[in-house]
């Protein structure tokens, strides 16, 4: 814990390169079992508690504590957890295109959810942003990408015909 106390204290510093060797040490601690999650959880510092919310062994309940955290990027952190329960995720994918984009990269992201976020996006600012991530997973769908390829925005009509599972008829 001590460790990990006199790495977060390197986040004052102004100084962006202090801050990503910091957090990328945070990081370490944490996938080595340093530090207490539960502990770190709490962290009046939002990075900290992302790292938290990133980190493969962070338990459903913390998981769930962190979805609704008041930073955008912790919920984006826990929204990416390979770890992150299916209902979390459908809650989750609700809250923003930013946060959309999050849980469509997740590999742990049912193709159901892909399906829906094929068709809505994530919120008209990043609806598009949204709708890529989805067409550049490799487990969307066909009848996602069928959709994806008859998109308006030529990036999602692309990632939708660059994918594998883009059926032929649509590529020619």
């Amino acid at each position: 814990v001590r460790a990990a106390d006199q790495v977060i204290s390197a986040l004052r510093y102004d100084d962006e390169e202090i801050r990503k060797a910091t957090l990328s040490s945070l990081r370490k601690h944490v996938r080595r079992g340093l530090v207490p999650l539960n502990k770190l959880a709490n962290h009046k510092i939002d990075a900290v508690r992302t790292v938290i919310a990133e980190a493969v062994d962070c338990p459903t309940e913390i998981l769930e504590n962190l979805a609704s955290d008041k930073s955008e990027d912790v919920r984006a952190g826990v929204a990416g957890n390979s770890n992150c329960p299916v209902a979390l995720l459908e809650i989750l994918a609700e809250q923003g295109w930013g946060i959309a984009i999050s849980v469509a990269c997740n590999p742990s992201c049912p193709v159901a959810l892909l399906e829906i976020l094929a068709e809505h996006g994530g919120g008209e600012d990043g609806r598009c942003l949204v709708m890529e991530a989805v067409a550049e997973d490799p487990r969307c769908p066909a009848s996602a990408l069928e959709v994806l390829a008859k998109d308006e925005e030529e990036d999602v009509r692309l990632a939708a015909l660059a994918n594998p599972n883009c059926p032929d008829h649509l590529k020619a």
